[in-house]
């Protein structure tokens, strides 16, 4: 089925970032939206990933990378057998009928699970969750990571929605310091990256299921990236994913923020 409110929620969260200081230019964001008569910009397979790759050439330390996809979220059988369930997360551009979807290793390559709702945002269709944080950074821009979150539930519950925000992060860090999209948390780590252990066997199968019909009929996709030069480090943390997409950030706050930081809806 397709979504609705995907181009509007990439609108809206757009103009948030560039409100809070990001710049647009060129050199700075690409937008992919399915109603782009360029090809090159609609956010087919191959265009989000060179645009991934676009995102992340050339970066360093006091850089901050921004990723946001609107449309539908899936899982296929994953062929490395690392996933603890057996599955790989995906998103769909476009044109993933034909040239597949995209997984959750491929966007590591290049740089959760929860079905979208549309939210009905002044008059327009939207990411419900899309809808929420540009509220609760609106009306609120003085946020700790737990007030935001509480804020993110309060609105998706007043306004009768189910999903629930969530924040995780690959490094510890101080939650009750203040919200910034501009947050920097250096990487501690020993490890970066994929950790192979022992190969997984997939648990599940959405073949045949209604889910599996819904994503082979059809889907819509949205894809958005954003730089901003000299502010953050990649292996910061940024603080926050959506599922929706920032090109015209798409459906429901999927991956948001690139960086250690990511918030799903």
């Amino acid at each position: 089925a397709q979504l609705r409110g995907c181009i509007n929620d990439v609108r809206a969260m757009k103009q948030l970032l560039v409100q809070n200081g990001f710049t647009e230019t060129r050199d700075t964001m690409v937008v992919l939206t399915d109603d782009q008569r360029d090809p090159n910009f609609r956010p087919t397979k191959h265009n989000i990933l060179t645009a991934m790759h676009w995102l992340t050439a050339g970066c360093a330390p006091g850089d901050i990378l921004f990723f946001h996809f609107s449309g539908h979220g899936a899982q296929q059988v994953d062929p490395s057998g690392v996933e603890e369930d057996g599955m790989d997360e995906t998103i769909c551009p476009c044109d993933f009928n034909q040239a597949g979807q995209i997984s959750d290793n491929e966007i590591f390559m290049s740089l959760d699970e929860q079905c979208s709702m549309d939210a009905n945002a002044y008059g327009r269709a939207g990411g419900a969750m899309t809808t929420a944080f540009v509220e609760a950074l609106s009306n609120h821009p003085n946020h700790t990571y737990p007030t935001l979150m509480d804020n993110l539930h309060h609105n998706l519950r007043r306004h009768g929605f189910k999903q629930r925000p969530q924040l995780s992060s690959s490094q510890a860090f101080d939650i009750n310091r203040p919200f910034t999209l501009f947050d920097i948390q250096p990487n501690q780590n020993p490890q970066i990256g994929l950790q192979f252990r022992k190969k997984k066997k997939p648990r599940r199968s959405y073949t045949g299921t209604p889910l599996g019909n819904m994503l082979m009929i059809g889907a819509a996709g949205y894809v958005g990236l954003m730089l901003a030069p000299g502010v953050a480090d990649l292996v910061g943390h940024i603080g926050g994913n959506g599922i929706d997409a920032l090109t015209d950030l798409g459906g429901g706050l999927g991956d948001m923020f690139g960086g250690l930081g990511d918030m799903f809806g």
